[in-house]
This record gives C-alpha cells, sequence and structure tokens, in this order.
C-alpha cells in the first residue's frame, strides 16, 4: 500500500485537499489508536442500533446497506481506506445504515466523544471532516442521478470511475488491474441491477474494449477518457473548496 506507515489512512485522504500541521496528525493519530479486524460478510453494526462507535477504514472494503420490506437489500455507500463510517448517524445517535465487511477488513474504532477535541480545538481541520461529510451527500446525488437516469453500462462506468478515483484518495500510484472484493450481486445491489444484468453489462464493456477482467474481482480500466466522456464524468473526489475555511 502507498500510505507511509507513519501517516494514517484517514490522515492521508484528508492531505489531498489542506496542508495538514503536526497538530492536525496528533489529533487525528488518536481516533486510528484502536484496530479490530473483520472477515468478509461480517456484520459490523446493524441499523436502529445505539451509535456506540465511529469507525476509519484502515484496510479492505465495506459498505452500507438498507434492507427494504420486500426483502431486498440496497447498498448505499462503499467504504474504503481512509473513510470515516458513521457519520450520518450522529444526529440521531443510533446506527442509520447496516454495515457489512466486504472484504478482510481493518477498522479503527473510535467514541463520537473523541471528535470533541477536534471541534473545539482544530476548528480548520474540523472543517475539512465537516466538508467531507456533505461531499458525501454530493456524490449519493450523483449516485440516486446515475440509478434514476441511466443505463445499465452508463451506471456500471460510473461505478468504475468512482471506485478507481476514490482508490486514487489514498494510493495515487494505484497499479491495475483493480481488486474490486464484490460479487456481482453486491454490484447489482450498489447501482440498482440484477446479478444478470451486471454480467451481461460487464461483458458488453469488455467487448468494447473499455475494460479487461482477469478474473471475478480484477478489473482493469482500460480506456478511461472513453469512459469519462459516456458518462460526461466529473471527478468529484479531488475538487474541494477550502476558501471558506478558518485560518490556522
Amino acid at each position: 500500500m502507498w500510505m507511509s506507515e507513519s501517516i494514517g489512512c484517514l490522515a492521508a485522504k484528508l492531505s489531498n485537499y489542506v496542508q495538514l500541521t503536526e497538530r492536525d496528525h496528533a489529533h487525528l493519530d488518536i481516533l486510528e489508536r484502536e484496530t479490530q479486524t473483520y472477515q468478509r460478510h461480517q456484520e459490523i453494526v446493524s441499523a436502529g442500533e445505539d451509535l456506540k462507535y465511529l469507525y476509519i477504514v484502515k484496510e479492505g472494503w465495506a459498505y452500507s446497506y438498507v434492507d427494504t420490506r420486500d426483502g431486498r437489500r440496497q447498498i448505499v455507500k462503499l467504504h474504503m481506506p481512509g473513510d470515516l463510517i458513521g457519520f450520518e448517524s450522529l444526529p440521531s445517535a443510533s446506527v442509520a445504515c447496516s454495515v457489512r465487511a466486504a472484504s478482510t477488513l481493518v477498522l479503527c474504532p473510535f467514541v463520537p466523544t473523541a471528535l470533541n477535541i477536534i471541534f473545539s480545538k482544530a476548528q480548520r481541520l474540523a472543517a475539512i471532516l465537516f466538508a467531507m461529510s456533505c461531499r458525501d451527500q454530493e456524490m449519493m446525488v450523483s449516485r440516486l442521478r446515475a440509478i434514476g437516469r441511466m443505463d445499465a453500462r452508463e451506471r456500471l462506468i460510473q461505478m468504475l470511475l468512482d471506485t478507481i478515483n476514490q482508490m486514487r484518495l489514498t494510493e495515487p500510484e494505484i497499479s491495475q488491474p483493480l481488486v474490486i472484493p464484490l460479487s456481482q450481486t453486491e454490484i447489482g445491489d450498489y447501482v440498482g441491477l440484477t446479478n444478470v444484468h451486471v454480467s451481461k453489462t460487464l461483458i458488453r464493456l469488455e467487448r468494447e474494449g473499455l475494460i479487461a477482467r482477469s478474473d471475478g474481482y480484477r478489473v482493469e480500466i482500460v480506456n478511461e477518457s472513453a469512459m469519462e466522456r459516456i458518462v460526461d464524468y466529473e471527478n468529484n473526489h479531488r475538487a474541494l473548496d477550502t476558501s471558506w475555511f478558518p485560518e490556522y
């Protein structure tokens, strides 16, 4: 992995947007002090539980999901190294979405009150955490647009582009093929398609020379620029307006 062992996952991600001070790193290190390991498909938390911990993803993938009344599942967010899990649950103090490990997963749990010192003593760091939470909402709107207005081919292209750009935040020189530890059923639950439709669409993308697959979980993006043109892609992972942040 690209990240130095001396730099935490969250710090590596936030460093894309602001220059972190030694004090900022010290505050973030406290949040990543403890680790817990989970196996693939292991449930981390369930919707409706009391919110006891927030989590930083250190290694591996997880996803947040909701179950519908008819027994179907909608995956609402993918979590990769550097991501915060649980911020959306802070206002209600109960878990909004269930979270499950998509691969072998290492999380750094911390109690919500650990944020007190950041919001009271490190206002610029608090601002970027707030901005990243807002960014998650922006990405959710983009996903809703994809599910509501894009066809199957466009939805999978959008997902693959979002995935590689999110991974680049903590691993800028990421090598391909990408390891995407999701089954076709899980991909379908994320983009709103059946697993059969996902399979057929991935085969189509291969035939078009846009991607290549070496096995079920390894995907190489062969023609990224063409994929971006197809969906009129805008990389919202990198751009972040910090002009309103408080100064040190």
